[in-house]
């Protein structure tokens, strides 16, 4: 078994890897009509695991009631996954997933200026990184809000 995790690994940098300045201009582009500046779609699930882990087995045990182990993902336009960050216990939160991943450490270093990642609202909204309002959120008015959500999630959907 490990030497199948071992092979895939080797190929993993020829079938996932981040888009160059030019291939995320050229998404951009795209985009443009839909949601400007986005570079891609991002989002959090669980694999589960058929029995608990051995050590710190809380850890492992979700929301769901369940043990597994965190894979975030990031896809394009075309939902071609162009990131994954995976093995973070199920119990924690998405946004501390995308806060400990290279991405979410380096944004500068993945993003340029006004590029972005669209998520849903389990993310904390930064510069590179837009998530639909919150139930609580007092920026514009509610018909604004609902507006903005209307549109973001209709776009997470190609």
């Amino acid at each position: 078994m490990i030497l199948h995790f071992q092979a895939l690994l080797c190929l993993e940098k020829g079938y996932i890897y981040w888009p160059s300045s030019e291939e995320r201009k050229s998404i951009v582009s795209l985009m443009e009509n839909r949601l400007p500046g986005c570079v891609g779609y991002m989002d959090g699930c669980h694999i589960e695991l058929f029995e608990a882990p051995i050590d710190d087995h809380e850890s492992y045990f979700s929301r769901k009631q369940r043990y597994g182990i965190q894979l975030q993902a990031i896809c394009d336009n075309d939902l071609t996954i162009r990131n994954m960050t995976v093995g973070f216990p199920a119990s924690v939160h998405d946004s501390r997933v995308f806060s400990n991943s290279a991405i979410g450490l380096n944004p500068e270093k993945f993003l340029e200026r006004e590029q972005w990642l669209a998520a849903d609202s389990a993310y904390k909204l930064t510069e590179y990184v837009v998530t639909p309002f919150r139930d609580n959120s007092s920026v514009g008015t509610q018909q604004q809000r609902r507006k903005f959500n209307y549109h973001f999630s209709g776009n997470l959907h190609l």
